[in-house]
Order: C-alpha cells, then structure tokens, then sequence
C-alpha cells in the first residue's frame, strides 16, 4: 500500500518500543465565569504562536481576561454575550499583542489561519455592530440580517488589513466560516455555512448563492480579500461541516456532511448522491477552474461527523471524523468496513489523489471518541488532536499503546504517527478536557489549544495544574518539544530529558541546583574551583595523584603536580609513607625522601633488605666490612 500503509508499520515497530519524551516548554489558562472555547492555534515561520478563541460566552457581564502568561498583566476586555479573543506570543511564551472583537450581542470564532510570513485570519460570525479595528482607526461592520460570517486579516503587528463578510437573508444563528485555506495564488477559500440566499461578493459587482437550504458555500477571495470566485454544496435537507483544502497541483478538495440528495457537481453537470442516515460524508475534487474531477459518498443509517480534512505534500488527502456506525470506507467495488467499537469513534481516513483508498486509523471502545485536528510532520506523519474516555489503544496494528482517561470526563489526547518520533500523552482533568487545535512550531516543537473544567495537568512529564473558573469550561495552551537529551544548563528546560527540572534538584544538599553544582554529588557551597576546570576542587583530582584537589590545597601541595617537591616520590606515596610531600628531606639527615624510600641511606631502616648481612635492620659500613671478611679482607674502621 502507499505511505500510509508503510507509516503505520513503522509506527507499530518503533511506538511499542519507545515513545519519544516530550517536554512542556510553557503553558497557560484563560478564563471567565462563563464559557470559553478554544478554537484555533497557529504559528508562522519566526515560531510566533496564535491564538483565537471565544470568551465569556452567554453571559450579558463584561470582563477582564489576562492574556499575560508569564506573571505580567496584560487584560483585554470581553463585553456582551461573548467575545473573540485573538494573541500573539513568542516562541518563548511571551505577550506581544492581544485584543478582542466584540459587541453588547456575542460574537463566536470558528477558525483561523497563519501565513509562514505572520500575522492571522480569523472567522466565526457576527450578531450585531463589531469594531474589527483594533488600533486607534475603526472599521465597523454590522450584520443586516441576524447573524453575518466573516474572515479578518491581521498583519503580524495586529494592524487589521482587511475584511470579509457577507449576509445570509435568514434568522439562523449558525451562519459562520468554518474553515480558512490558503490558495496557490496568495489568496483563500473559506467554507461557508449559511441558510438563506445572499451575495457572496462583498465588493463591486454580485455573486448570488443559489439554495435557500443549509448549505456549504466556497468562497474564493484574492490576497487583498477581494472577491475571487466561488461554488456551492448543498443537501436538499441539510449541509455542515464544510471542509476545504487546494493540494499542490491547484485542485481543490472540499467535504461535507449532508442529509438528503446533494448535487457534487458546481457546473451544469450532475454527480447526485443520496445519504444513507442523517448525516454521510461527501469527499470532492474540483480542478483549478471548478469542474468536477471526482466524487465519492461514504456513510450509513446513523450519523457520522466530519471533523477536518488535510492534504500532505504528496497530495494524499486525509479526513478526521467520528463515525457513530460501521460503513463501507472504500469507493472502489473492494469494501473495507471498520468495526465501530462504541457510540462513536474516532477515525483518520487516508485516500490517494486520485480518491483511491489507502488505510484509516480508528481510535474506540465503548465512549465517544473524536479527533479534531491533524498536522503534517513529513508526507504520511502527522500529530492529531481530540478527546477519549476510558482506555482507548492508539497503536493501529497489532501492538497495544493505550491511554486511560483521567476523573469522571472526558480527556484530550495528543498522538504523533511518526516513523522517526512517535509519541502519545493525554491532557488529564477532573471533569473534563480536550483538545481543540494543533500547530507544528519549527522543527520539533508543537503547540496545542484545548478547553477543561475541573483542574487540568497539561505537562505530560511533571504537573502543571489549572484550575477553571467557572461556566462550561476554560481554555488552555501548552507550546511541547520532543526531546533531544542535551546537557542541563538551567534555562528552566528538562534539557537532558530525564523528566525534571534539574535546577530545582539538590542531591547533595548544598544549596546549589545540580544543573550548576560542579560537584553535583559532593556538598561544596562554596563551589571552590582553583584552576577553573568547571570541576569543584572536592570532587576533581586535576593531576590524577590521587589526592583531591581540597585537600591539596589544605596539606599545600601543588594540586598540578604529582609531586610537589621533585623528590621522585608521588604526593600521595610520601602521605602514605610518613615523609612530607613538600621538603625533599622531610628527616633533614642529608638523604632525599627517595634515597630513603629506596634504603639508600645509611641510617635507612629495613628488615630483609639486601646486604644486611648482621641482620641490624641497616644497611651501613658494618654489613660492608662483614661482607669483605668473608673473602678473608680485613678492615680497619678507621
């Protein structure tokens, strides 16, 4: 099979095995007593993190919400029945901008994106007069009927650069863009849902929508936000959850769920599907001048949710859904039907460009799993984002890697499908997590938005605890790593991968963290150091004598010298034999310490040396001249 296939092999042989350490480089909470969702994250090319989401939602009060995560105070205020709350932070977590759009009625973020270059696009929907300027100028827009979609353009500074919005002529509240994708030609399409007839082209000229039904609208604007082109699906029932991406080669993948008949064919052919259940899932491609390249329908009785859809740099197509019931997955005469495990379950379904099937992932058990989010590592590697109960596996073969929830609610789970990296964690709560959105920040690091009741752990090493406020729920963000051991220079990072902070760790109780203690596992408060090797002196033995280097420097030997006073005798030999390793002649007799050592001298004291022939424990004249009379030679002392 295609590298689908070979991705889930690999991470069969290398998940089981080892799962890749990620670490928490920073995090934080945003709350009002009311409810809060998070709703998008992105990050651009510099590795700047964007955040959108909607605060204080149903609720008539106004608030201060601190969009400061790293002690400081920064608020914005959140007013009416809701607010969308946009922020931009360094890589290292700090501030550099935040602000909100809203009204005395509520406004509801639904998406966003980031360009490699900066800045952000954020949509959602609009009930009453909103301000879409944040600096000191304004721009004002008002929905002309009960609710108005929209999509801002916002310069990696905040300045607004633009703003798009149409008005669907009806009294629903769920008209709003779902989904924001680049386009090849530096413009976007944005996926429209709406009920009601209305102009999508908000500028010169009119391009009236065709259905009054809930219907999915594709709208395609240039790089300014100008009117570009656009087409429709639309279930003679009802349409959601429009989902849009343009592959590689300019041809534009879109996908729905829809109950009823629907037409996958924009132009004045007709490609007429009909739902199995309430809701089916409709996958389409349109070449770069909107006609139908193919189309196929997947679903059964029940309903069947989809969540996203993305392509990777081989334009394989990947959709995320929950599927509530077992349905065929394959278009081709071949069948492939998943066993579905709970109420529903979470799945990653894989098709080539050409829409042939490859593999899917399917994550269950007797709960309701979802996946929310997917991002692209490599062709075929991606991280997903969603929630579980229970023990669900999320190894896809044979082998088993499960992750058993935390509390009475729902968990988020964070998963990457890697041949190189894999990893697998959840985000605990009491009550209730999960997560919403997922951004590839540079090579190795991640971020990851999601919302919580109860307290939440968001690190998945240590604990880094959140508290929610109150309503529904709050949101949350964690910037991840994958860990690469390196050595601890404390710079408040598990740099060497062992799960701690290491300068929060003392093992030798001297006050001084271990990440900067040059003798980790000997007390020195004063990390004396003589020489400046980075090796205090009670723990390095700088000229391998064998004596520390404290302890040379209290007996005042020469910590660079094996032996200090050139006797030829080392330091530690003299300590060892009673001679003082700084006076060549410790006894002062006029014999070195060495001619001592070797019983050179004539005082020297040995018993069973050589040429002690009367056995006096000396070797003096008198064994020489006992030596000579044996050979009959005589003497005299004098």
């Amino acid at each position: 099979m295609k590298a689908f296939n070979q991705l889930i092999v690999l991470f069969l042989s290398c998940i089981s095995l080892q799962i890749a350490a990620q670490e928490l480089q920073w995090s934080g909470a945003f709350a009002t007593p009311n409810n809060d969702f998070a709703t998008y994250v992105g990050s651009d090319d510099a590795e700047n993190v964007y955040l959108i989401q909607t605060l204080g939602y149903a609720t008539s009060s106004s608030f201060n919400v601190n969009m400061d995560i790293m002690g400081g105070t920064q608020n914005v205020t959140v007013v009416g029945d809701g607010d969308i709350v946009i922020a931009k932070y360094d890589v290292n977590g700090t501030l550099q901008w935040a602000f909100s759009l809203g009204s005395a009625e509520v406004e509801i973020a639904r998406a966003g994106y980031v360009p490699a270059e900066g800045g952000i696009l954020v949509s959602g929907n609009i009930k009453d007069a909103v301000d879409f300027d944040p600096g000191p100028g304004t721009h004002i827009e008002s929905p002309v009927f009960t609710t108005a979609p929209f999509v801002a353009k916002y310069d990696t500074d905040g300045n607004l650069e633009w703003v798009y919005v149409v008005h669907p002529d009806s009294a629903y509240v769920g008209n709003e863009v779902n989904k924001i994708s680049p386009m090849n030609d530096g413009g976007y399409i944005f996926s429209i849902l709406s009920i009601g007839t209305y102009d999508v082209n908000p500028g010169v000229g009119t391009a009236n929508t065709s259905s009054s039904n809930l219907q999915c609208v594709f709208a395609h604007v240039d790089a300014s936000g100008q009117y570009v082109e656009h087409f429709e699906l639309a279930g003679s029932i009802y349409t959601l959850s429009p989902q849009c991406r343009q592959d590689n080669d300019g041809n534009i993948i879109a996908s729905v769920s829809y109950e009823g008949n629907i037409d996958a064919d924009p132009g004045a052919g007709v490609q007429l599907y009909t739902s199995n259940g309430s809701k089916d899932i409709l996958v389409a491609k349109y070449a770069p001048d909107l006609s139908l390249m193919w189309s196929f329908s997947m679903g059964g009785p029940a309903w069947n949710a989809l969540s996203t859809i993305e392509i990777d740099s081989n334009n394989d197509i990947y959709i995320g859904a929950s599927l509530s019931e077992s349905f065929d997955l394959d278009p081709s005469p071949n069948s492939v039907i998943p066993t579905i495990n709970g109420s529903s379950d979470a799945a990653i379904i894989s098709y080539d460009t050409n829409g042939n099937y490859n593999d899917h992932i399917l994550l269950g058990n007797a709960n309701s799993e979802s996946v929310t989010d997917i991002e692209f590592t490599a062709p075929g590697e991606f991280v997903a984002v969603g929630t579980f109960q229970g023990t669900v596996d999320f190894n896809p073969g044979p082998g088993t890697n499960n992750l058993t929830s935390f509390g009475t609610g729902i968990n988020g789970y964070v998963v990457h499908y890697s041949s190189t990296s894999p990893f697998l964690f959840a985000i605990e709560s009491t009550t209730g997590s999960g997560c919403n959105s997922v951004s590839i920040v540079g090579t190795n690091k991640y971020a990851v938005f999601g919302s919580f009741s109860g307290t939440v752990d968001v690190d998945p090493v240590g604990m880094e605890t959140y508290v929610y406020q109150g309503g529904l729920g709050d949101t949350w963000i964690g910037l991840y790593a994958t860990c690469d051991p390196q050595p601890e220079i404390c710079d408040g990072i598990d740099n060497d991968c062992d799960g701690l902070i290491d300068e929060d760790l003392d093992a030798d109780g001297d006050g001084v963290s271990d990440c900067i203690d040059n003798c980790p596992d000997t007390p020195n408060a004063d990390q004396a150091d003589f020489n400046g090797d980075g090796l205090g002196d009670v723990c390095s033995d700088f000229d391998d004598d064998g004596i520390l280097d404290s302890d040379e420097l209290v007996l005042g030997t020469d910590p660079t010298k094996q032996d200090s006073d050139g006797d030829g005798l080392t330091d530690l030999l003299e300590i060892n034999y009673g001679y003082d390793p700084t006076d060549v002649d410790t006894d002062g007799d006029g014999c070195t310490d060495e001619m001592e050592f070797n019983h050179q001298c004539p005082d020297s004291v040995c018993s069973d040396c050589p040429g002690d022939f009367n056995h006096d424990n000396q070797v003096n004249t008198a064994d020489l001249l006992q030596f000579l009379g044996y050979f009959g030679i005589v003497c005299s002392p004098e």
